[in-house]
């Protein structure tokens, strides 16, 4: 099921050797991993809360209008669906966190 994750950059990267890739986006391919059952690696942020998406937008304004990237998400779209989009980014970050911590209590 897609969901909504704040990230606004036009880079992707390759995941490790014996690493398994988790999740996948549209514009950017590899957006998580887990490696050896304990590292996780991730492209986007589900942890982001709203103060601190506010001064990212606030920040990053004149950056992602510039942009030309599909993957770049713009404040205006963002804005539109912030509520709902912060909410279900908190549950996954909720899962993802709670998964990993699993992992490391073994």
């Amino acid at each position: 099921m897609p969901v909504q994750l704040f990230q606004w950059h036009g880079e992707s990267f390759s995941i490790p050797p014996r690493a398994t890739q988790l999740l996948v986006g549209q514009y950017c391919a590899n957006q998580a991993y887990v490696l050896d059952d304990m590292h996780l690696g991730m492209q986007f942020h589900c942890e982001v809360d709203l103060p601190k998406l506010q001064c990212w937008l606030e920040l990053g304004a004149g950056e992602m209008q510039r942009s030309t990237s599909p993957g770049v998400q713009k404040p205006h779209t963002i804005l539109q669906t912030l509520e709902a989009d912060l909410a279900r980014s908190q549950r996954t970050a909720d899962r993802i966190y709670a998964r990993w911590a699993q992992g490391l209590a073994r």
